[in-house]
């Protein structure tokens, strides 16, 4: 069976006064069916924007520069705004990580819960109502009429997040993009959503792709891990492979700094540096300048990704295609 998301070799560049810049580069992953995808990394490294792109949702000047979004083998790449539009909230949803500044303010929830059923459902008002009260008991929320009348800044803020979630399963999609969905929640909270997800993708079906830097989710919820840096895919393999037998020091170093209760440890590991701007990249592999295992090819080619085990990894530590270090 073919992928539900299957992109190859995506490049994302921006326009800027003084040329161009390309942030995210020869990115290649899939999204089978039913499955959760985690993309890991540290702030800047093209986590977001790699999400964006899928659904044509980058700024006016960011465009895609090369390479295939195909979605149920179709390029996305490729559609217009248009055929996007009809893509967004219906095939594809995503959930961002500030509910708050995503909702809109001037309408009540219940406004904002029944425009994707009359959009892309063609319902009528009153269907739309009853299936929105219906979502919002599904994902938790207490006394649902009370809430349809209420205003974003009235919720707390794991209720917006509920919302948030309630709106992009109302048209059942097939793929749910997850942007940070926990970062502004207590850890209570968070807990919620995240088993939350993980029950409306084992009810549904509907794949997830999670976008985080906590390492701790991913852990819990993927399935397959994707470890972008600088704009690169750098690691990418099952779950347990990439928790247990981590092979890019990038992907070693992010694990090493996860904190663990089982250990009595005074200072936790950091990776020293920080990631490079797309301005000023190093040459070779972008990681190099922070990387305490680095030879001296490192520092002059670009390291393709090659099989190591079960995953696939972008370093010279390994034989192309042999994944023997």
């Amino acid at each position: 069976m073919k992928p539900l998301l299957d992109v190859r070799n995506l490049s994302v560049t921006f326009k800027s006064r003084k040329g161009e810049l390309t942030v995210v580069e020869d990115v290649s992953f899939v999204v089978e069916r039913g499955q959760i995808l985690g993309i890991a990394g540290e702030s800047g490294c093209g986590k977001s924007v790699t999400s964006l792109s899928i659904l044509g949702l980058l700024s006016e000047n960011g465009y895609i520069s090369n390479g295939q979004i195909l979605f149920e083998e179709k390029n996305l790449a490729e559609f217009s705004d248009l055929e996007l539009s009809d893509v967004r909230g219906n095939d594809i949803s995503m959930i961002f990580q500030d509910p708050l500044s995503s909702l809109n303010p001037t309408m009540s929830i219940g406004d904002q819960m029944i425009e994707p059923y009359l959009v892309h459902k063609n319902y009528s008002v009153k269907e739309a109502e009853k299936a929105a009260l219906d979502m919002l008991l599904k994902v938790g929320i207490p006394s649902p009429e009370q809430r349809m009348n209420e205003y974003p800044h009235q919720l707390s803020g794991g209720m917006r997040q509920r919302v948030m979630i309630a709106m992009a399963l109302s048209c059942e999609p097939k793929l749910l993009i997850a942007d940070e969905p926990t970062t502004a929640l207590d850890v209570s909270i968070q807990a919620q959503i995240l088993k939350l997800m993980q029950k409306l993708n084992a009810d549904t079906g509907a794949s997830i792709m999670l976008i985080t830097h906590d390492m701790g989710v991913i852990a819990e919820m993927s399935d397959k891990v994707m470890i972008m840096y600088a704009g690169k895919s750098v690691e990418y393999g099952p779950v347990d492979d990439i928790f247990f037998s981590p092979r890019h020091p990038y992907t070693q170093g992010l694990l090493a700094s996860i904190p663990n209760l089982d250990k009595d440890v005074e200072q936790l590991s950091t990776i020293e540096g920080n990631v490079p701007s797309p301005k000023d990249m190093p040459a070779g592999c972008r990681f190099s300048p922070r990387c305490p295992k680095r030879m001296e090819i490192c520092t002059q080619q670009v390291p393709a990704m090659r099989t190591a085990g079960n995953s696939q990894v972008a370093c010279f530590l390994y034989e192309p295609d042999e994944g023997k270090a």
